[in-house]
């Protein structure tokens, strides 16, 4: 890695369009996700910094010279007492694709990014499937917030359920 930093969203990334189907359901249980993990992080560590769906420029050795490639987690919880980062990738089932996004896109950036910091990976799904081939093991973490440095860890979050959210009435029991 050459270099890494927060940026604007990309001058290609144009006016988003009517989706349907399975990529609007996709975007869909994103955004329900995005307020599950608040609530979920806010009631067990108020002092996490949330970074939704940051843009990050960077360039790798590899690289053309000149050449600016982007990428964009889903959430970054930033813990600076514990000086630890945790990407979240948010799935609506589990699959490959989340494990080259955690691992191969997100972990080298960051690290590069955040040197000092241990780094925390975590797919989030709305449902788990275990029989998806996965080239690394995993476990199964309740609290986002514990999510352990060097492991990729499953949180199977579905916000329709959640107990912290909030109905017209009140909490949801």
């Amino acid at each position: 890695m050459r270099e890494a930093s927060f940026c604007s969203p990309p001058s290609f990334i144009g006016k988003p369009t009517k989706s349907t189907g399975a990529i609007r359901t996709g975007q869909l249980y994103e955004a329900k996700a995005q307020e599950y993990i608040t609530r979920k992080c806010e009631a067990a560590s108020p002092a996490v910094e949330i970074i939704r769906s940051p843009w990050i420029a960077f360039a790798s050795e590899g690289d053309k010279p000149g050449e600016i490639r982007y990428c964009q987690p889903d959430c970054l919880l930033v813990d600076r007492e514990a000086r630890k980062i945790t990407a979240i990738e948010i799935k609506l089932q589990h699959c490959y694709e989340a494990y080259l996004q955690l691992r191969k896109l997100y972990e080298p950036v960051l690290r590069f990014m955040f040197p000092e910091f241990a780094f925390a990976a975590v797919e989030l799904v709305q449902w788990h499937e275990p029989h998806v081939v996965f080239p690394e093991k995993y476990y199964h973490e309740e609290k986002l917030v514990d999510a352990e440095p060097g492991r990729l860890a499953l949180h199977i979050g579905n916000p329709r359920y959640d107990p912290l959210r909030k109905s017209r009435g009140g909490v949801v029991k």
